[in-house]
């Protein structure tokens, strides 16, 4: 990589410094947080990273992805991510400044193989180039995957994605170009099953596509050999069942997603840890039908930029669509939007914004670029400061979807952790009145008896054993409650 390619000028040098600056300035405001979410099940209550060896389990076992007792062995496959969790927790043991420093080098990383793709096989002009990895950079959804230590996953998987491009899109690659191009496909797909549609991005950015025909037939088949791989290992190939058991609700389901991600992208500023899915009956509500022909019109708005011979802004707008098809419906998850989803696919948006600026003439666009990039930047530095403790990240989620019963739920649940039992007996009861899942029902009624046992209340805490009970009938937590608060009521 030549530092002349992207910064032919002294003032694009000095620009480039200036963005550098501004990206240390901005992360590492957060990167003393301590682990927060999944964090605590896939890094500090798992045992199968306690050890390194043998390397092979990561990769066969999926019982090491996360703690037992959270069932995410048959739902999540990202070996590498976790033998790097491994690794980590043997040099720097349960310090989270380390584990996130990492993440935020990863995503500088990223940031710089952007902007010198985007300057090479994405035919951007360096201050162009330079703009789009700060889109990339700054851009406030990619805080979660950041900060969210966990999620290291997906900058793994785009380190990989943006190298093997880096070597199939050579003028002239040899034999050990295209090998490294496979192996770093493979390595990204390991890394997270978002890597999948590299050969749809791969084929819109690839200027001499129709003389590469087996390289693409090659690359198929290597997706489909790490899917049936996956499947065979985890067991399933999805997270969940279709919603309604029906495919087609699923892909309703996702339109409605897509919607939400181009809003997003758009205007992030309703920034949450979880995203509530309002809409249970797609093809009820005009909505999701809405959000599916969006995405129908975004697909035919890229075909009609490829008849019109604008290849580039396609392979962008192929790059933002394609990054988010596996999370579209078209397999099942169990989440319906997340803000951790758009990391790669906020590449895309990244080139296409970099090709609006070429593209436009006049002597205010960089004008334009500098305030987004600042705006950008102070929502990123407050969107972190919500990820400074568990409470804060939740209370964040509570306050902006105030209907969601999964955030008020885990609020109550950090507060109690946090040893704030009135707090927390305050925030169960109020996720109980916002149409919680039978699951959560149960979690809040059975969280209740045991906190009441500790606040030596046990009448209250009979109470609420007694409704857990109602759901969950022989529930071995809600039965040793319900014995314990007749216990201490008797000793009253």
């Amino acid at each position: 990589m030549e530092i002349r390619t992207l910064f032919p000028t002294r003032s694009s040098l000095l620009l480039g410094l200036a963005t550098f600056l501004f990206f240390w300035g901005i992360w590492l405001s957060g990167v003393s947080t301590p682990f927060v979410y999944d964090d605590h099940w896939i890094i500090v209550q798992n045992p199968a990273i306690r050890k390194i060896f043998p390397l092979h389990r990561f990769f066969l076992d999926p019982h090491t992805s996360a703690s037992p007792t959270t069932g995410m062995s048959q739902t999540i496959y990202r070996p590498l991510a976790t033998l790097s969790f491994a690794l980590d927790l043997k040099l720097w043991s349960l310090r989270p400044f380390f584990f996130r420093l990492e993440n935020i080098l990863g995503h500088f990383l990223v940031g710089l193989l952007c902007a010198w793709g985007l300057r090479t096989w994405g035919r951007l002009s360096p201050e162009a180039s330079l703009f789009a990895a700060a889109v990339f950079w700054f851009h406030p959804v990619q805080v979660e995957t950041v900060q969210w230590i966990t999620q290291r996953s997906n900058i793994l998987c785009l380190l990989g994605v943006l190298g093997s491009l880096h070597f199939f899109c050579k003028t002239q690659p040899h034999t050990f170009h295209l090998l490294g191009g496979f192996a770093l496909y493979g390595a990204a797909l390991l890394a997270k099953e978002a890597a999948a549609p590299l050969p749809l991005i791969l084929f819109l950015t690839d200027e001499r596509r129709t003389r590469h025909k087996k390289r693409y037939c090659l690359l198929i088949g290597l997706t489909l050999l790490y899917v049936l791989v996956r499947t065979q290992i985890l067991g399933q190939l999805g997270q969940r069942a279709y919603r309604e058991e029906n495919f087609f609700s699923n892909l309703l389901i996702g339109g409605l997603s897509w919607w939400e991600y181009i809003k997003l992208w758009a205007f992030p500023v309703s920034l949450t840890i979880s995203h509530d899915q309002t809409i249970l009956s797609p093809w009820e509500s005009p909505w999701p039908w809405g959000g599916f022909l969006s995405e129908v019109g975004f697909i035919l708005g890229g075909i009609w930029m490829w008849r019109k011979g604008n290849h580039r802004a396609t392979a962008a707008m192929g790059w933002m669509l394609g990054g988010l098809l596996p999370v579209l419906g078209i397999i099942p998850t169990d989440t319906f939007v997340a803000e951790r989803f758009l990391y790669i696919p906020t590449l895309g948006l990244a080139w296409g914004l970099g090709q609006c600026y070429d593209r436009t003439v006049s002597s205010w666009r960089s004008w334009v670029a500098l305030l987004l990039i600042l705006g950008y930047g102070w929502r990123t530095h407050q969107r972190i400061k919500d990820f400074r403790s568990e409470v804060a990240l939740w209370e964040s989620a509570a306050q902006t979807e105030p209907s969601n019963a999964y955030a008020t739920l885990c609020l109550a649940l950090a507060h109690e952790q946090a040893g704030h039992l009135e707090q927390a007996a305050q925030l169960y009861p109020q996720a109980l009145l916002k149409n919680p899942s039978q699951d959560m029902a149960f979690a809040a009624c059975n969280n209740l008896a045991s906190i009441y046992i500790r606040l030596r209340q046990p009448h209250k805490a009979l109470i609420w054993a007694e409704k857990a009970l109602k759901i969950y009938p022989n529930h071995p937590t809600a039965l040793y409650n319900q014995s314990q608060a007749l216990i201490k009521g008797l000793g009253k």
